[in-house]
């Protein structure tokens, strides 16, 4: 239970980040060469911190 709540605190410290063409293209590009590997599909997300808030 300690480790999900650990978890839980650092993707609140996270946010989808937003990708140009190009870094989408080779993500999706990496999840094809993952899902050839194994049986299942995968999908990857791109997260980066949040920007700490201006005050």
């Amino acid at each position: 239970m300690r480790k999900e709540l650990d978890v839980m605190a650092r993707l609140n410290e996270l946010e989808v980040a937003r990708l140009s063409e190009e870094q989408i293209k080779r993500l999706q590009e990496t999840e094809k060469l993952i899902n050839a590997a194994g049986n299942q599909d995968i999908y990857l997300l791109a997260l980066k911190k949040n920007s700490p808030a201006k005050g």
